[in-house]
């Protein structure tokens, strides 16, 4: 995504370079707590809607409206079954030649080996920042991260620090010039900017899953033509197209901006034609905000599902990916509040999504991690809902839960290393912890030794943003979801 603002330092290279030791005298206490893995951070929504085309590859076997079957809350069967299965739903043939050319910035081949002791750079240094670089430590590689907070929690574990706006592009080729590779935690990072010398050579993702996600319709229109169900859908850019798409999608509806916006922001609900002036205010905003080649919005229908799952694949970019087990998401108040691992769904329902996330990313020839949200009907279809080339929140869960997490498995892939398929240690329920949870959240943890916090360190704990997550593993995630709801510090909502 594009960021506003100046393209160059306002800060000479001596004050924006910070190394490790020289950030620790500046941490707070909270700070200075040992930092566990990372919430997701700016995750934009690009829900999609399927619709016959002829000219891209379709999706065959049952037909993806009633594919699979309703979701047996009881039965906790998640497993892939191996070879042709005629009851889930199969993305045939190849995507055509054009969809490929069509995106540039696509990686041209495997990463190269990085030795160890090689530096890897990472732009943002939120959670998932902080993460990842914990995880290259622990492989033996060096990070330098940019981010514009000097506090920011993956200064606590990075080598180095640049401090600097993510628009700034003479501090991104400062950092490209000072890693060996380059990969960034989200998406709020100009494209056109890692697709120039020297970052270009030094970022083994590319830049097209970048494009991809960065513009809700761009990515409708991409899974659309791959043939892969999702919500149906309209582009809004005045208040004309806004009443003619809400008349065509039917009310429940959800408008959203195109670019921007996460955990809820830049979103509207629709429920009745009440709702129209409001979100026509959306439209307008996002229309003076974007330049004339973006659509302002996208109007979606809204999507009667019975639960919410995601998928976290990782690829290699030679078109090899691992996937990782379902997981099942709870959100509350527009934030991801619940994950459990793995989703209590039936096996044909997670083969099929497991199948899509896998089309996708062996599509965009996915470089290290790629997480794609989706819903789940009560009829048993899976539709795409959103996509995300980093680490994702939902996936918290595997640094305890797996053989090998979510983080590890990214920084192995853009270090060129064999990705590694995960096996599942044990179920696992991972709760998000925000700002107003953070002390109780804390107390419960010394008192329950099963409950491993992960405490980000932030400098500030603010109301409704992630500042940690708790995962518990154990054989019943249901018992534990109710032990979670029993406690004062998260409850239920009513």
């Amino acid at each position: 995504m594009s960021n506003s603002g100046s393209s160059s330092s306002t800060r000479p290279e001596d004050e924006r370079r910070q190394s490790a030791a020289a950030r620790s005298n500046t941490l707070s206490p909270m700070q200075q707590v040992t930092a566990g893995e990372v919430p997701d951070q700016a995750n934009g929504e690009t829900d999609i809607r399927s619709g016959p085309n002829t000219d891209v590859p379709t999706v065959t076997g049952k037909n993806p409206a009633t594919a699979g079957e309703v979701p047996d809350h009881a039965n906790g069967e998640t497993d892939i079954r191996s070879g042709p299965n005629t009851d889930v739903p199969t993305v045939t043939g190849n995507p055509s030649a054009e969809l490929v050319a069509e995106l540039p910035g696509l990686p041209s081949s495997k990463p190269a080996l990085l030795p160890e002791r090689t530096t890897i750079g990472i732009v943002g240094g939120g959670q998932l920042g902080q993460m990842m670089a914990e995880s290259a430590r622990d492989m033996g590689f060096k990070t330098i991260i940019l981010d514009p907070a000097a506090d920011c929690p993956a200064a606590q574990v990075a080598d180095e620090q640049i401090v600097a706006q993510y628009s700034n592009e003479d501090a991104i080729r400062e950092l490209a010039d000072s890693s060996d590779v380059v990969t960034y935690e989200f998406e709020n990072v100009d494209a056109d900017v890692l697709d120039r010398d020297p970052v270009r050579v030094k970022l083994p993702q590319g830049t097209a899953s970048l494009r991809v996600s960065q513009d809700r319709l761009a990515e409708k229109r991409f899974v659309e033509r791959l043939g892969i169900p999702l919500v149906d859908y309209r582009p809004v850019s005045s208040r004309e197209e806004l009443e003619r798409a809400a008349q065509e999608v039917g009310y429940p509806c959800v408008l959203k901006t195109t670019r921007g916006g996460y955990d809820g922001k830049g979103q509207r609900v629709l429920r009745s034609e009440v709702d129209l002036e409001d979100a026509a205010a959306l439209v307008q905003d996002s229309q003076n905000s974007e330049s004339s080649e973006h659509i302002a919005c996208v109007l979606e229908a809204w999507a009667a599902f019975t639960k919410e799952i995601s998928v976290l694949v990782v690829g290699d970019g030679t078109g090899k990916t691992v996937v990782f087990p379902v997981s099942e998401n709870e959100h509350r108040n527009n934030i991801l509040h619940l994950t459990t691992a793995p989703a209590r769904i039936p096996g044909r329902t997670a083969a099929t999504a497991q199948r899509y996330a896998s089309t996708i990313a062996e599509t965009l020839k996915i470089v290290g991690m790629l997480a794609v949200e989706m819903f789940v009907t009560a009829e048993g279809a899976v539709l795409v809902n959103e996509l995300a080339p980093r680490p994702h929140n939902s996936g918290h869960w595997t640094i305890e839960g797996c053989s090998v997490s979510q983080f590890a498995e990214h920084i192995r892939a853009v270090a060129g290393m064999p990705l590694v398929e995960p096996e599942l240690v044990s179920s696992a329920v991972m709760i998000n912890v925000l700002g107003q949870h953070l002390e109780g959240a804390t107390t419960l943890s010394e008192t329950r030794p099963t409950w491993v916090l992960h405490d980000y360190g932030k400098s500030e704990a603010r109301p409704n943003r992630k500042v940690g997550h708790i995962t518990i593993l154990g054989d019943d995630p249901q018992t534990t979801i109710d032990e979670i709801e029993q406690t004062s510090v998260w409850g239920r909502p009513r």
